[in-house]
Formats: structure tokens, C-alpha cells, sequence
């Protein structure tokens, strides 16, 4: 559960990169949803630099949030299945004070 902003890195290997002591990859920020925000909710590519450490740099023709959804896994009926997440709207909050997606 995320609660306050937050960056995570996610490695993903770029086919003729070689640049030494680092990784490719991408920073998605996350903005959590709040009681008093709803509407704050937000998952973004970074492409501000300085939100990438000294040892990630992202490919920019390869990585583009035109072109990326967010997937989880989830067990569901007795199986593993991908579930699109970035295609389901926003989380919210029921009555009872669950954040419900």
C-alpha cells in the first residue's frame, strides 16, 4: 500500500546498450490516493533526470508511457492471471474506509 509519493525502478535490458556501471530501466512515480484527494491518485513514467540514481538511465526511443500499461498478477479461481490495472480507472474509497480499486 502505497501512502506517500513514491519512485520505483524497474530494470528492463536495452538490446545494444553499453554503458558501463549501469542499468537500463525506468522510474514509474506513484501518487497514493487520498481521503481528502480522491482525485490525486496518479501512476507516471518519470522522465525527469533528476529522479534517476547515478547507476539507471532510461532509453527514451524504447521506453514512452504512450505506449505502457501497469500489470499485476493475481490469483483468481484456482489460477495465475495478469490483470491491467492501468485500465481500470482509479482507486477510491468505499464507505467502510477500504481503498477499493
Amino acid at each position: 500500500l502505497v501512502t506517500t509519493e513514491q519512485c520505483y525502478k524497474f530494470l528492463l535490458p536495452h538490446p545494444q546498450c553499453n554503458i558501463q556501471n549501469s542499468e537500463c530501466g525506468f522510474i514509474l512515480k506513484v501518487t497514493p490516493v487520498s481521503r481528502e484527494e480522491t482525485g490525486k491518485f496518479n501512476i507516471e513514467l518519470s522522465v525527469d533526470d533528476k529522479d534517476y540514481p547515478a547507476d539507471l538511465h532510461c532509453h527514451r526511443d524504447v521506453i514512452s508511457s504512450a505506449n505502457m500499461h501497469l500489470v499485476i498478477e493475481v490469483y483468481f479461481i484456482g489460477k495465475w492471471c495478469n490483470r491491467g490495472i492501468s485500465w481500470w480507472g482509479r482507486p477510491e474509497y468505499t464507505v467502510g474506509g477500504d481503498v477499493r480499486w
